[in-house]
């Protein structure tokens, strides 16, 4: 898969290579999805190490179906799982499902 195939599903990186944004959020979100373009694009076999194991634990976690309409890959939210996990140091669902609405959606759409 190409780069430009990819972007579309990204909120937040454009395919820039300096972020210019300095809210901290914004930032975040960019380098996850450049991370997962980056890991999808190098990925051996159509997965890389991280992608699968973010993936299963996601799908072990029971998010198959969580916001499945908002045109995320389901590889993408897997690592936005992975990465709110790791960085909050904490496995919280709940939260993770309340961060990705009123952080990674709502800012992408404009909100604060």
């Amino acid at each position: 898969m190409k780069k430009e195939d990819l972007l579309h599903h990204c909120r937040f990186y454009k395919g820039e290579k300096d972020i210019k944004s300095h809210d901290p959020d914004v930032q975040a979100f960019s380098k996850i999805e450049r991370e997962w373009i980056d890991l999808t694009i190098n990925a051996k076999d159509g997965q890389s190490d991280l992608l699968s194991e973010s993936l299963n634990d996601y799908l072990l976690n029971g998010l198959r179906e969580f916001e499945k309409y908002d045109d995320a890959p389901l590889s993408l939210k897997a690592l936005l799982f992975n990465r709110f996990m790791k960085y909050n140091e904490r496995f919280d669902i709940d939260a993770f499902k309340e961060w990705y609405r009123d952080q990674y959606i709502k800012k992408s759409n404009g909100g604060d």
